[in-house]
């Protein structure tokens, strides 16, 4: 990656919450492994189904997660996607579409196996996250909860 592109997605990662917790080096050597790619608008970055073998850290624009049911998710710079599907090697569970020109970061299946093998850090920091979307997604609304005891 040149030197320009290796520092934006540094700098990209330094206000990603799911890094919080690393290092200036470890950052380095997350964004060392990545590759910055640019998605225009209307771009599906990701599609529902397919094989998830990269994980993505947006650093500029907008997108839209949209799953099979409930309300779109709106994506901008910080946010990130991808990593559930790298780690249970799942089919993607989500279309994801650019809604205007999106930078991202691209980590791969290899280079994001072999991150969480090195850096304990970065492995926890991925665990926490991964925790935390699996609780929200099984607390339901209370509207759901409702129509069940009626």
């Amino acid at each position: 990656m040149p030197t320009l592109e290796r520092t934006e997605a540094l700098s990209a990662l330094e206000g990603v919450p799911l890094f919080e917790g690393l290092t200036p080096q470890q950052l380095r050597r997350v964004a060392e492994v990545g590759r910055v790619r640019l998605f225009r608008a209307g771009a599906a970055i990701v599609h529902l189904g397919e094989p998830g073998d990269t994980f993505y850290v947006m650093m500029d624009g907008h997108a839209l997660v949209v799953r099979e049911t409930g309300r779109p998710l709106k994506l901008h710079a910080g946010d990130f996607f991808g990593e559930l599907a790298l780690i249970e090697n799942a089919p993607r569970s989500a279309d994801v579409i650019a809604t205007d020109d999106v930078t991202a970061l691209e980590i791969v299946h290899t280079a994001f196996k072999k991150l969480l093998r090195s850096e304990a850090a970065f492995t926890y920091a991925i665990l926490k996250t991964v925790v935390g979307r699996l609780r929200n997604d099984q607390r339901a609304p209370r509207w759901e909860l409702d129509n069940l005891t009626r």
